[in-house]
């Protein structure tokens, strides 16, 4: 399991914000959304949904 994944999921959940949560963790914004988007790939979850362009919203619908 990406554990760095799980992190930037975490840290995007406090902060309400992908971007952000990223640059915490020294990702790029795009990488950021990649890593979710495998994160919620392999756990076949949609773990985050995008509500404006710098913000997200945790839905954890599995």
């Amino acid at each position: 399991m990406d554990t760095e994944a799980l992190r930037l999921f975490v840290l995007a959940a406090e902060k309400l914000n992908i971007s952000a949560a990223g640059r915490d963790l020294g990702m790029a914004p795009a990488v950021s959304s990649a890593r979710l988007a495998k994160l919620e790939k392999n756990r076949r979850c949609g773990l985050a949904a995008s509500v404006h362009p710098k913000s997200c919203v945790v839905t954890g619908r599995c």
